[in-house]
């Protein structure tokens, strides 16, 4: 019997371990062509030291640079490490990276030049060339013929531009076939020789198969010419391998037995010959690669000796070394030398400093890192990461960001507030404070080792710190005694908080010294007004880590009525968030997408996982073409698509949809119907400009969301938009908004994200490019056409900012908003120059602050820097970036000129559908239907 493929049904799905290192966020050393440092990326700072990187990589790669060493020289935290691994990134898997500790040395069986000689040999390729003949083309059909006594079977058709052939198949390589997940449409090459399958890729021809495809769907011409080939093949192994398969009675299995013991000089000779005489043949090519030795100040005169020779060998690799010391001794001598390493060995090297961290670089670090840790942050607790960070060390920061997240998720938040990462920083002591406690209790711990002199050193400096005190407390006296004079030019909150700065700023203090200060100054501003108590918690839980505690304590002992969660920090600055918290209920919901297939249905599915949105239940609605088909899912596991039936969505609670207007125009309001009927949130234009409809963006209007249970999504480019000019109507008022949009081909969907794509690959062939999505081919272009024209001569893009920002914002239908829409050859985020007209003066400034604190928005403008909005930083990101803020030329102090980047499929569509839904369950207007 002959059949369609199928191999579901045998199979299990495995989610791989992902786990986070300390430096998996490194992809690069994040530099352009002309090797200067990129501001934006997941490499911070040291930008001198990675153009000189740079440099190292260009040399090593043009093979300049073999058997020479570098080292990268600095405090602790300042990314040696981080430089290496990037180093490591550039080079690629083609190049030979060994990474090895000097502690490593001391710590094995063999010997320390051993160790050394194998980790030279380590970071040595060798690539072999071989030629074979295989089979490469486009699959057309897998069929299996089932025998009952001779098993499986069956007839593989292949075929290429000019040819096509069927090959008989044993039930190895329809397993092999099974095992590559190959199915028709797959570009393949087959081994004759070992039978081996490796997939190629997916053939243009079947791009559009589909109506969203993987991120990692790579897709490849079909093969031209005839379907066998000879063809050369590359293999790249190192010395050391190929000293080990020489060595043992085991050949290559000797690779997995772990520790392969010292290998003798002459074996390595003999290699070495013969691998001189592959090069003269042409078999071979020798790739010189790198070996970083971190901690290299760790090593003994011995190993420097080795490392000396070494280096003057034509089978060298690069070094890399890095060390964190000063002026110290060279291990087992008493001799003194730059960062522990003899002089005749610091004369090779080339060597690169490293400076500690700003704390704006500290910032972006922290922020890197909880991308990569996939952990959202609030603003507010950032900054205190950041600040502990600035005060103690950079890696204790990054250990709080994982169990400040674990602390969220216990008290049911998917973002970590400013109450986290304090309780963390209490549980979990830093070097400074750890110290700190031995210094104290120090006769309480077993085998103290502080000498006489240090502990009377010690008391001391305790004596010093009291009369310290004694002073600062009688200061402190004297000045709120006087606040009550103080009736002229400054109140006496003003006062209080003057007092309160001087000594939080006092650099000289200790902690325990601020704890008691602020004791005593509380002691007197309860004598004050309740204004002044505010002032005092304000100040308090600001400005020291220790105020916390007791600034609570004043609260419960106050007799002012006040709300507490008002003076507090992370409730003072919530109101800005990458994105809003999901609804903290109890309830669940069950969620229905229609068109999940598709790039926006897609992401309203992602953005329901990550966001941990209550669903009880998934239900996925299709065509006919698609129904039956299952949809993976994190969370939800295999989601079978249903044929869209209208009694079958109104089952749901709330339904997503993500298809055309014409459908939300025949299904919506059906939907939605009489009391049992469900919530929609319709991501097309059919309903956006009916007056009865919401038209939402939740930050803005979520209120709207009462009045009815169909809500539209607004326009990709309104939404993006209107999440930066809000801000600045609610603060100065506007009086005009002129827009220029520079939209990208996602915008027309996947197809025209295939027309960019295939049009550009066909215009650098020097081939004719086509168009059937946009009104011209777009590669290398930008058309200012989105839409069709309208009488005024505006585009129906165009004219949807403006009636759509009305409707959202409220303003009157004659409110002046002019758009200019321009379609522009990237994949993936939409851009706007927006200029703003004002009802008051504009303060930069401020506008930059109100931004930065507001929900859904990032601040990126620091041009100085090379940092502004882009569609290559934006893209992914639950929210807008906006920059190049300043003040208008042409409005003057009455206007503002600002550049916008928000992803459309996301903060446009998807993430603004959700954040719908998030808000109706907030305010109790999606409910949950009792299940039968």
């Amino acid at each position: 019997m002959t059949s369609n493929i199928q191999f579901t049904t045998s199979t299990t799905d495995i989610t791989p371990l992902e786990r986070v290192g300390a430096h998996s966020h490194i992809h690069g050393l994040g530099l352009n062509d002309l090797l200067e440092a990129l501001p934006e990326g997941n490499l911070v700072g040291q930008p001198t030291a990675r153009r000189a990187m740079g440099l190292v990589l260009k040399m090593i790669q043009e093979g300049q640079l073999g058997g020479r060493a570098v080292l990268l020289a600095g405090p602790p935290s300042t990314g040696k490490t981080a430089l290496a691994m990037g180093l490591s990134q550039e080079l690629g898997e083609a190049v030979p990276f060994v990474h090895l500790s000097a502690s490593q040395v001391f710590s094995r069986d063999l010997s320390k030049t051993e160790a050394l000689t194998q980790a030279v040999r380590r970071a040595m390729g060798v690539q072999i060339v071989e030629e074979t003949e295989v089979l490469e083309g486009e699959v057309v059909e897998i069929q299996i013929d089932s025998f009952a006594d001779k098993g499986k079977a069956g007839k593989l058709t292949l075929c290429t531009t000019d040819m096509e052939t069927i090959y008989d198949l044993g039930s190895k390589m329809l397993e092999m076939l099974r095992t590559e997940k190959v199915s028709a449409g797959d570009v393949i090459r087959i081994d004759k020789g070992t039978g081996q399958i490796r997939k190629l890729g997916r053939s243009f021809t079947r791009s559009r198969d589909y109506d969203a495809v993987s991120s990692t769907t790579k897709f490849v011409p079909t093969p031209e010419g005839e379907l066998q080939k000879r063809q050369t093949i590359t293999h790249t192994v190192s010395l050391h391998e190929i000293d080990v398969i020489n060595s043992r009675q085991q050949g290559f299995l000797a690779l997995f037995a772990g520790d392969t013991g010292e290998i003798r000089q002459e074996i390595r000779d003999q290699i070495d010959a013969k691998v001189t005489e592959w090069k003269e043949e042409g078999r071979a090519t020798l790739v010189p690669g790198v070996l970083f030795l971190d901690e290299v100040h760790m090593l003994d005169m011995e190993c420097f000796s080795f490392l000396n020779r070494a280096l003057e060998s034509e089978w060298a690799p690069f070094v890399v070394m890095a060390t964190n010391r000063g002026l110290s001794k060279i291990r087992g001598t008493d001799y003194t030398s730059a960062h522990g390493i003899p002089v005749d060995l610091l004369d090779r090297l080339m060597i690169i400093s490293t400076q500690p961290y700003s704390v704006q670089e500290l910032r972006q670090i922290l922020q890197v890192r909880c991308t990569e840790e996939q952990v959202e942050m609030t603003p507010t607790a950032l900054e205190l990461l950041t600040r502990i960070a600035s005060e103690t060390a950079l890696r204790y920061a990054m250990h709080l960001i994982t169990v400040s997240q674990l602390q969220a998720e216990r008290k049911k938040r998917s973002v970590v507030e400013l109450e986290d990462v304090e309780l963390c920083y209490q549980l979990y002591y830093d070097v400074k404070r750890s110290t700190k406690l031995l210094m104290e209790y120090q006769n309480q711990f077993l085998f103290n080792e502080l000498s006489v002199e240090q502990e009377e050193e010690t008391k001391m400096m305790d004596v010093e710190e009291s009369n310290r005190l004694s002073l600062t407390t009688h200061r402190a006296s004297s000045t709120v005694q006087k606040i009550n004079q103080r009736h002229h030019r400054q109140t006496r909150e003003e006062a209080l908080f003057v007092c309160f700065f001087t000594f939080a700023t006092d650099r000289k203090k200790t902690q325990t010294t601020n704890e008691r200060l602020f004791v005593v100054l509380v002691s007197f501003i309860m004598k004050f007004s309740a204004s002044a108590v505010a002032t005092a918690l304000i100040f308090g839980a600001t400005s020291s880590f220790a105020f916390t505690p007791i600034a609570n304590s004043l609260q419960s002992r106050s007799a002012v009525v006040v709300n507490s969660s008002s003076f507090t920090p992370s409730s003072q600055n919530n109101n800005k968030m990458p994105i809003r918290a999901p609804p903290a209920l109890q309830m669940s919901y069950t969620v229905g997408i229609v068109g999940a297939t598709g790039a926006v249905g897609k992401e309203i599915k992602d953005c329901l996982e990550k966001r941990n949105f209550p669903v009880s239940q998934l239900r996925i609605f299709g065509s006919a073409r698609s129904a039956g088909t299952t949809v993976q899912t994190e969370k939800y596991g295999s989601v079978t698509v249903e044929l869209f039936d209208r009694a079958a969505a109104r089952e749901c609670d709330v339904v997503f949809l993500a298809v055309s207007g014409d459908f939300a125009l025949e299904h919506a309001k059906a939907l939605v119907e009489g009391d049992d009927g469900c919530v929609v949130i319709d991501n097309s234009s059919a309903f956006r400009y009916e007056k009865d409809i919401p038209l939402v963006v939740p930050e803005i209007n979520g209120a709207e969301t009462k009045k009815c249970k169909l809500i539209a999504n607004p326009n990709c480019t309104t939404a993006i938009g209107l999440m930066a000019i809000w801000p600045l109507h609610q603060l100065y008022g506007l009086k005009k908004i002129i827009m220029s949009t520079y939209q990208a081909s996602s915008g027309a969907g996947q197809e025209g994200m295939d027309e960019l794509q295939q049009g550009t690959q066909k215009w650098l062939q020097g081939d004719k490019v086509e168009n059937k999505i946009f009104a011209h081919p777009l590669p290398f272009n930008v058309i200012p056409q989105i839409d069709k024209f309208m009488d005024n001569g505006y585009t129906k893009e165009e004219m949807k900012v403006a009636w759509e920002s009305r409707k959202i914002c409220s303003l009157p239908d004659d409110f002046p908003v002019s758009c200019s829409a321009v379609r522009i050859p990237t994949i993936r985020a939409h851009s706007e120059v927006i200029i703003v007209e004002t009802e008051k003066p504009v303060n930069v400034e401020e506008a930059r602050r109100v931004l930065a604190e507001s929900p859904g928005v990032k601040l990126v403008d620091d041009p100085s820097q090379l940092q502004y909005p882009m569609p290559l930083t934006a893209t992914g990101q639950y929210d807008i970036e906006v920059g190049r803020i300043r003040k208008s030329l042409i409005f003057g102090d009455y206007g503002l000129e600002f550049f916008v980047c928000g992803d459309q499929l996301l903060r446009g569509a998807a993430l603004n559908a959700v954040l719908v839904a998030e808000e109706m369950a907030n305010n109790g207007s999606l409910k949950a239907k009792a299940k039968a």
